[in-house]
């Protein structure tokens, strides 16, 4: 009888260790993956991917930049895992000037660039105006290409001015600091979901869009050797999954397409 019993407590111990030892290992299974985003809408769609495929092997820890670069010198520091905070011109520029090997899992999204005015309706208006636009080359080669298909202003093959006729003025800033200097600056040129996360109607629309362009899509990039690529390799699949597309197709509409 004392023999079947500390059988029996045995067998409930081991059964109840075992069920324990099984939770743990499950639990401490998932992977955590750190992303870096650049901006309220970025972070809200991997706060959906968070929130809706809670199922995957890895968990998403999300973390915030005011500064592109500043997030691939964390993502080559181990720091981050993968990046979320640039498009493709901007990670081969950056490649090239710093001798990295920053790699693109795949496009993503084109979030569009517009220029916006507190003080006009119109870019018709626009004349001996100041336009503050992104002093990071990619960006301001990007934002001088939208001036110029304006007409507001004709460029060479170098991206310098050639003709000007309205006189506008350019205001070279980072691009953090775009949205701040809206009193002082007649207009400014920025991503659209940058101008979204802004509570202030007065800039809901744009005077003018951008069109898409490939060579300004966002990628997912990360270390070519990352330890973490499988896991990569599955977010980016989440990302361009139909529920992703839904969730920005429903909140974005032409901002990020």
């Amino acid at each position: 009888m004392k023999k079947t019993t500390f059988l029996g407590i045995f067998i409930l111990f081991f059964t109840v260790s075992s069920a324990k030892f099984l939770f743990f290992k499950d639990d401490e299974s998932k992977t955590t993956l750190r992303v870096g985003v650049a901006s309220n809408s970025n972070s809200e769609i991997f706060n959906f991917i968070k929130n809706n495929f809670k199922d995957e092997e890895f968990e998403l820890e999300i973390v915030h930049y005011s500064d592109y670069i500043q997030a691939n010198i964390d993502l080559l520091e181990d720091v981050i895992d993968v990046n979320y905070s640039q498009n493709k011109d901007f990670l081969n520029l950056y490649n090239t000037e710093h001798n990295t090997n920053i790699v693109s899992y795949g496009d993503i999204y084109f979030e569009r660039m517009g220029i916006y005015s507190k003080k006009y309706s119109s870019i018709k208006e626009f004349k001996n105006i100041v336009i503050a636009i992104p002093n990071i080359e990619s960006d301001k080669v990007r934002a001088l290409k939208l001036l110029e298909t304006t007409g507001l202003i004709r460029l060479n093959d170098e991206y310098q001015i050639l003709e000007n006729p309205r006189n506008i003025r350019l205001l070279e800033i980072s691009p953090k600091y775009l949205l701040r200097v809206m009193e002082q600056a007649d207009a400014i040129i920025a991503k659209e979901n940058e101008i979204f996360q802004r509570d202030d109607d007065s800039l809901e629309n744009s005077l003018y869009l951008e069109e898409y362009n490939e060579k300004y899509i966002n990628v997912l990039a990360g270390k070519y050797k990352s330890k973490k690529k499988k896991q990569i390799k599955r977010l980016y699949q989440l990302l361009k999954s139909s529920e992703v597309k839904h969730m920005i197709g429903k909140k974005y509409k032409r901002i990020i397409i």
